[in-house]
């Protein structure tokens, strides 16, 4: 390959020709460093059929409705806190794509290899199961904060309601805890 300097124009070609071997050899250089490196391809994700049953779990403070947007007059009704409902994992994915406040405010609560599956994993860091919440207001106060403080917003309500329930029934009796707890949920006690 010949190359010509156009930046000088009173060398003599005998320059150029000693010129030329020094760039080739630098390119050569650079192609070697190129090839040495390792180019990583993502892992392929298994592909799950979408007629499998996903357990999905009611994380909100009272009733829970979905209305399918894929399939004309399909709902799922979550009567209570803690429901489960079986659903198809098609319809999972039209309500991340659809509705996808059921999983950002973390209204409910599904297997986290099927949340990894869906890419909404990210929104469900830090969160206890259903079955935990209760034992987030058995933790000395102070981790009791952390752990209250690291929680969304979207489970802000659902923990309130917890809160008030268990103030009421007298499961919470410390009055420090109380205290903390009417101030971070807004809570007021009935004498």
């Amino acid at each position: 390959m010949a190359t010509r300097n156009t930046a000088k124009t009173t060398k003599s070609t005998k320059e150029v020709e000693t010129v030329a071997p020094v760039e080739e050899e630098v390119v050569e250089t650079k192609a070697t460093t190129k090839k040495k490196t390792k180019v990583t391809t993502p892992k392929r994700r298994e592909k799950l059929p979408n007629d499998m049953l996903v357990e999905c779990q009611n994380l909100t403070a009272g009733k829970l409705i979905y209305i399918s947007k894929r399939q004309n007059g399909y709902k799922i009704v979550w009567s209570n806190p803690g429901d489960i409902e079986e659903i198809e994992l098609g319809e999972l994915i039209t309500m991340r794509n659809s509705q996808p406040k059921f999983f950002s405010k973390n209204w409910v609560g599904i297997d986290e290899d099927i949340l990894r599956y869906l890419g909404v994993d990210g929104y469900y860091k830090n969160i206890p199961s259903y079955e935990d919440f209760d034992g987030v207001f058995e933790l000395p106060l102070e981790e009791m904060q952390v752990t209250l403080n690291s929680l969304p917003k979207g489970l802000h309500d659902t923990f309130a309601y917890k809160a008030s329930e268990l103030i009421n029934s007298g499961k919470i009796d410390s009055m420090k805890t109380v205290r903390y707890l009417c101030e971070v949920f807004g809570l007021e006690i009935d004498n």
